[in-house]
């Protein structure tokens, strides 16, 4: 028998993120998003709690999209495209640092194979790392700031 996208999500959210879809079902500030249920909601925070470290570790490192990443690919893709400003500071060492330096210089494009979270605040972005801060100019990111954990925390600071 075959099984949609979505019956697939939420399937691995009613057996993998119990506690998350439990706080998405028991929270209101994430309902003015009609585009998403809770179940590709579930999948977003998850992904801005603890589920972005090791998504982005396998996808840098080459692996397969994994399917907690195809489930946040097809609820990402779901939401409008945010198209302003957003932050990103990352900790990282000389040898990256330079890589985005020369392409700075170079006026390159780098595509990261990973998904790159990021802030419309540049102070809630600072607080990951002082240095280097990535002012973004966002041409497909989406604005989930209702749905993350950390919500509406110093927005548009």
């Amino acid at each position: 028998m075959y099984k949609s996208m979505d019956d697939k999500l939420q399937k691995y959210v009613e057996e993998k993120l119990t506690v998350e879809l439990h706080k998405i079902i028991n929270s209101n500030h994430h309902h003015p998003i009609t585009q998403l249920n809770e179940f590709e909601k579930t999948i977003i925070y998850h992904y801005t709690d603890y589920g972005n470290d090791s998504l982005n570790e396998k996808l840098i490192n080459g692996y397969k999209m994994p399917e907690f990443g195809r489930y946040l690919n097809y609820s990402l893709n779901k939401l409008p495209s945010y198209k302003l400003l957003c932050y990103r500071a990352i900790i990282c060492n000389r040898l990256d640092l330079r890589k985005y330096y020369d392409a700075f210089a170079d006026d390159s494009v780098i595509v990261e194979k990973s998904f790159w979270p990021c802030s419309k605040s540049k102070l809630i972005a600072l607080t990951f790392s002082a240095s280097p801060l990535f002012i973004i100019i966002s041409k497909r990111g989406k604005d989930v700031e209702k749905i993350s954990k950390f919500g509406r925390v110093g927005a548009q600071k």
